[in-house]
């Protein structure tokens, strides 16, 4: 896993924990009841990483997270996505999914 110099002292894994129960994409759910998990950040882009956040007092399903860090001034990870099927699909290189191991159905052309 890549770990980046962070001004703050916090791990990346923190970093994402916080901007996942910070972002308004958790509609009802309380900041206090999420777990954020399997934190993976993309060697393929490392300004793209992608969590596992798990409802702790059953809201709602597990979902996956998509997350992006912003370049400086204010750099910071902030959650862009965030549902149980298709995070991703549309805004990542194939790579980068691939990388994530996002699960993305392929339709056939036509």
């Amino acid at each position: 896993m890549i770990t980046a110099v962070q001004r703050d002292g916090s791990s990346v894994d923190e970093q994402i924990a916080q901007a996942v129960r910070s972002s308004p994409l958790l509609g009802e759910v309380p900041p206090g009841n999420v777990e954020v998990t399997d934190v993976h950040v993309s060697t393929v882009d490392p300004a793209v990483a992608t969590a596992r956040v798990i409802p702790t007092g059953g809201e709602t399903d597990p979902a996956t997270a998509l997350l992006r860090h912003s370049a400086p001034p204010g750099s910071r990870w902030a959650l862009t996505e965030l549902g149980t099927a298709g995070v991703g699909c549309d805004a990542l290189a194939p790579a980068v999914r691939d990388d994530l191991n996002l699960p993305c159905e392929t339709l056939p052309p036509g």
